[in-house]
């Protein structure tokens, strides 16, 4: 006779919590485990690791369609850590701006001296603001996803330990 297992939705491994897709998890926050105020709905991407030997040319949409994978959670933050958030989101679209505006300078300035160092610079720090927004700028990271479940990490472990618990 077959032993009925209960499907958990939600599991945590080490600091790796899986989650099924479209989740919403409970009104805590992910980064300090205290009441959440705020509930964020994110987006997240996930590429394999081997599509980075390619570099820039998984950029290409034709690839995106067939190799990167997206998903959702919401998820709670309280007010210090949304604040956080925030902060970081406008540094990342700050420089991105910067970026933007160093290039557009170099197409309009009449300065040849600087032209060819401010065209190059304005690119790394676009890509550099680009990188800061996805990477650092946001409170949790896709480590997997497929068609019905989602790993994902940057909650702590108090919050964790709260869905183990929840969960059981």
């Amino acid at each position: 006779m077959k032993a009925n297992k209960k499907y958990q939705k939600r599991t945590v491994l080490g600091n790796i919590l899986t989650v099924k897709q479209g989740d919403k998890l409970p009104a805590k926050c992910i980064k300090c485990n205290s009441d959440a105020k705020i509930g964020l709905k994110q987006k997240l991407t996930w590429i394999p690791t081997w599509m980075y030997i390619f570099g820039p040319i998984r950029f290409y949409p034709i690839i995106n369609k067939f190799v990167m994978r997206r998903g959702f959670v919401t998820f709670g933050l309280c007010p210090k850590h949304y604040k956080i958030f925030n902060f970081l989101q406008f540094i990342s679209w700050s420089i991105v701006l910067l970026g933007i505006i160093l290039i557009t300078m170099h197409f309009v300035s009449n300065i040849s001296a600087l032209m060819n160092y401010q065209l190059f610079i304005g690119i790394i720090i676009l890509y550099l603001g680009i990188i800061f927004g996805l990477y650092i700028a946001t409170p949790i990271k896709a480590i997997y996803i497929d068609k019905t479940k989602l790993k994902i990490k940057g909650c702590c472990k108090k919050y964790l330990n709260f869905i183990q618990k929840l969960d059981k």
